[in-house]
């Protein structure tokens, strides 16, 4: 499957070519994702759209230099990352990317502030975003006291509130409820006008409804 074109204003902030995964499956080769071409620009939003074991996770991995394909190459800014060094991967990670795995990971003996915070945000930024997506009253509480859906926001606004370049999610709102959802797709779409690229693995009409180009695998 092939899916080719970056935004036609925009260039590409992450370039994927040729890009296979194959797994290894008792002792049997399966390969779920073959020969992608994929460009995603400063200011859309690519959402990536299957049923599970599609490789919609493994894909969003790839994109951040998580996981290496079994085929294929990464480009960040026209870099190829695979002839990077760590070091720099790191440091582009650190600079450019604010990530949300879809299994939600955040301190448990921070406060939901100190989580925010510890992902580069400045504390006023942090405040905004816990505050835009519902958890203005809850910015000195633990975060092992919070619900999963709360865990959940306090990871997204981790992402956003250090205003990356990019963002790369995976099923950001799979824990909320419909206003939370909406909050989140708001809070996307400003960053969308700020020209951030934004590729995110998502179920949720709400998201897929803001989506610029979607990709099903």
């Amino acid at each position: 499957m092939a899916v080719n074109g970056q935004h036609p204003q925009a260039s590409a902030s992450i370039k994927l070519t040729d890009i296979s995964i194959t797994y290894k499956q008792n002792d049997r080769e399966q390969q779920i994702v073959s020969d992608l071409d994929l460009a995603i620009g400063g200011g859309e939003i690519v959402v990536l759209s299957g049923r599970s074991g599609s490789g919609k996770s493994s894909l969003l991995n790839i994109c951040y230099g998580f996981q290496k394909p079994s085929a294929g190459q990464v480009f960040w800014y026209d870099e190829n990352i695979a002839e990077l060094s760590e070091k720099r991967r790191q440091t582009l990670r650190r600079e450019k990317f604010g990530v949300c795995s879809q299994e939600v990971q955040v301190l448990d003996s921070l406060t939901a502030l100190q989580n925010v915070m510890l992902g580069g945000a400045s504390e006023e930024h942090a405040k905004q975003y816990l505050a835009a997506l519902g958890l203005g009253d809850y910015l000195r509480k633990p975060v092992k006291l919070m619900s999963g859906g709360e865990r959940q926001r306090v990871q997204v606004a981790r992402a956003m509130a250090k205003h990356p370049d990019v963002l790369i999610l995976d099923e950001p709102t799979s824990a909320l409820d419909i206003v939370a959802a909406k909050a989140v797709s708001k809070l996307l779409q400003e960053a969308k006008e700020r020209g951030v690229a934004i590729v995110l693995g998502t179920h949720d009409d709400v998201l897929l409804q803001i989506a610029d180009r979607v990709v099903k695998l």
